[in-house]
């Protein structure tokens, strides 16, 4: 486990090393930036973190590398969690950018700082609605599965 100090390192120099689109900033989550992206998430069909706020705040919290990047005017206009063990793999668990801001590299740098903060370890995802993003960044597609936990009561 990274304290925040050690976080903020491994951010900071990830940042360094990405090649960030003008006028966007990339920072760790905070639980300020949580109704921002539960409306974006709604936007989307993602029903999660309205239905069960408490529960997906935690795990937004508890979740590392959770980063989220505004523009200029300090709008949040995207946001990525994932989860790793460091070593071999990540796991992006979300992955939004606002409606008015695709296209503009927001979900790429996003990645692409994940990436360099834990570049020994593979980016693994599931999508239902964005192949050709993920295929514009030379993704591979690979069957996936997702269970949920009702199915073992």
């Amino acid at each position: 486990m990274h304290t925040h100090a050690e976080r903020y390192q491994q951010l900071s120099e990830a940042l360094a090393a990405a090649k960030t689109p003008k006028g966007i900033t990339v920072r760790s989550f905070a639980r300020e930036d949580f109704p921002i992206l539960q409306s974006m998430t709604a936007a989307e069909g993602w029903t999660t973190p309205s239905e069960r706020p408490d529960q997906t705040l935690s795990g937004w919290l508890d979740s590392w590398p959770v980063l989220v990047a505004e523009d200029r005017s300090k709008e949040v206009i995207g946001f990525l969690r994932a989860m790793t063990d460091g070593e071999i793999s990540t796991y992006v668990g979300e992955l939004i950018v606002a409606r008015n801001h695709r296209g503009a590299g927001v979900g790429k740098l996003l990645i692409a700082v994940c990436g360099l903060m834990y570049p020994r370890t593979r980016i693994d995802l599931l999508t239902d609605s964005a192949d050709g993003f993920y295929r514009s960044l030379g993704c591979r597609e690979f069957r996936g599965y997702r269970v949920h936990p009702v199915a073992f009561r």
